[in-house]
């Protein structure tokens, strides 16, 4: 299936929400019941930027594909990264299989992401290079 532009600004909403949601929630436990775990609330507030960037991407995507579609993947290569090392710290300190499995989730998620986003960054690319051609040609 070929996602269009709006499936992929649903898919960036949904992310970003979700994860938002989620990232608070990590915030407000290491807040509050682990404030001295620096480590953990900073790669929580890491994660809650990435969010906000996933969510602003469901408002401006189309724009940003057309006019920076290099920033999107490098958003979404930083983001693969950061889930990387989430999946390797939870391999380390962590026992169970549910701490494994959102980063691996969001790792899966990234590379469908950056797939679709550079298929369609260049496909939109080339409808805005043909259209001042048609242009021409009408006069």
């Amino acid at each position: 299936m070929k996602e269009t532009v709006g499936s992929l600004r649903a898919y960036f909403g949904l992310i970003g929400v979700l994860s938002v949601l989620s990232t608070l929630g990590e915030l407000y436990f290491y807040l509050s019941f682990q404030p001295g775990n620096l480590f953990g609330i900073l790669l929580t507030l890491i994660g809650l930027g990435l969010s906000c960037l996933f969510l602003y991407f469901s408002f401006d995507l189309k724009k940003l594909l057309i006019k920076s579609p290099e920033f999107v993947s490098r958003v979404i290569l930083v983001s693969a990264g950061f889930q990387i090392i989430s999946l390797v710290f939870s391999l380390l300190w962590d026992n169970g299989v549910a701490s494994i499995v959102k980063p691996g989730i969001g790792i899966l998620i990234c590379w469908y992401l950056l797939a679709n986003i550079n298929r369609l960054s260049r496909s939109l690319q080339e409808e805005m290079a043909q259209k001042p051609n048609e242009n021409k040609t009408d006069n």
